[in-house]
Formats: structure tokens, sequence, C-alpha cells
């Protein structure tokens, strides 16, 4: 009875300590001293999330060393870890860069590279906390590509497409390659964490061309969501054979 009861208590006493671990964390999401709202904070180590509100305050339970994801559709997606110091600050200030505005015929070629690395499970896991309260919507986009693909057939149709002018596209790059070269970098994300061999990054772009959805990808201009279907795309291309 003894060893049950000290079990029992030993059991408590790190549950409580465990809880302990983590604590609210109160911050302020700015952009040039503007509050932001409606600015998703994802924590992809124990997948909460928060939203700000319309003075642009938040609160979400965190630890030292936790990483902080940052997303929005208007300014650029950012990861924060958390250190000792920043559980001190009565509040905690994320000051956020926002994205080039789009202009009708105006091309622009120098935008702001995100040069952090995301792996494809905290991809995954944060689209999951930032939607886990959102119901589902028939028809999203997958990323799946059926097998037995006709490579031939299919950069003919490539080279053939390339050669027509998109009146209709939306989006201010000319190409998918140039979108994603802007959005990261080509040597720490394409080549060290994708694995793309860069002889073949023209061929990898391509291929994802030929996916429909590139083209709203490009117009939206998410950073997570384009990493996201860089990372499924490049699943699929290393399973082609050539």
């Amino acid at each position: 009875m003894k060893q049950k009861l000290l079990l029992l208590l030993f059991f408590f006493t790190f549950l409580n300590c465990f809880s302990q671990d983590r604590k609210t964390i109160h911050g302020k999401v700015v952009f040039n001293e503007m509050a932001l709202e409606k600015i998703d904070i994802v924590n992809l180590n124990s997948k909460k999330s928060s939203t700000t509100d319309i003075v642009g305050n938040f609160s979400i339970e965190a630890k030292v060393s936790d990483e902080l994801f940052v997303l929005s559709n208007d300014y650029y997606d950012i990861k924060i870890r958390l250190t000792k110091e920043d559980f001190k600050l009565e509040k905690l200030i994320i000051n956020l860069s926002k994205k080039p505005i789009e202009l009708d015929e105006v091309t622009i070629n120098k935008v702001e590279k995100v040069n952090f690395i995301v792996s494809p499970e905290e991809i995954r896991m944060a689209k999951i906390a930032k939607f886990e309260n959102s119901p589902k919507v028939l028809g999203v986009y997958t990323g799946e590509m059926p097998y037995g693909v006709d490579f031939v057939g299919l950069f003919k149709k490539i080279f053939k497409s390339n050669k027509k002018k998109d009146k209709d596209r939306a989006s201010k790059f000319a190409s998918f390659k140039e979108y994603a070269v802007s959005k990261f970098d080509v040597n720490e994300f394409f080549y060290k964490k994708l694995d793309v061999n860069l002889e073949e990054l023209d061929l990898f772009m391509a291929f994802c061309e030929t996916d429909a959805n590139y083209k709203a990808i490009m117009q939206r201009e998410d950073t997570l969501e384009t990493m996201e279907f860089l990372t499924t795309k490049n699943e699929a291309f290393k399973k082609l054979e050539r």
C-alpha cells in the first residue's frame, strides 16, 4: 500500500511539474508601430495557436526554446525561438515586414527573401494547428499526382504552353521559378533542404507549372502554402523516371 501511495505521489508531482513547464506569454504584433489584427501565431512545439485581436495583442502557452511561427497574408511570415528574456517582458513585441503591393502592369523583381528553414512536418503541423477549429472544405487541393506520368509528353506540353503568354495571369511574376526564387534562397532551400540538383532546377520548376494550382499560389504569395506545395511536388518529381 505504501508503495502504491508513493507511486501516486510521484506521478502527480511529475504531472504538476510538467504542467508548469509552459506558461502563458503575452505579445503584440506590429508593423511600423501599427497594431496588426487577425495575425496567426502557431507554437510549432506544442501545436497551440492564437490570433491577434483588434489592437494586435495575443496570448499563447509556451516555454523557453519553443518556436513561434507568425503567419499572415499581407506580411512576411517569420519564425521566433523564445528565450528566457522574452518571458521577463511584460509584452513580447513582434515586428513584421510588409509584402510588396501588387500594381497593374508593373513588375517587381526585387523581393525580400525568406531564408528560415521549416521542415515538412512543421509545415503540416502548423497547418493543422492553424485550421483545427475550421470546418473542412470539399475540393481542397492535396498536392497529389497520379503515377505513370508520360514524362516526354508532359514536357512537350510545357514547352508548347510556354510559347503563349497568359493574358489572365494576376501574378506580377513572369514565371513560377521567378516567384519561387524570390521567396526562398536557392542554395539553402532548394539545394540543401529539398535536395534538388541545381542543374535540374529549371526542369523541376517546369514540372511544378504542370499543376494548375501554381498560378493561384503565385497570386496569394503565402509562404507556408508555397513551401508545402514545393515540398509535395519535389516528392513527386523525385519519383519520375528520367
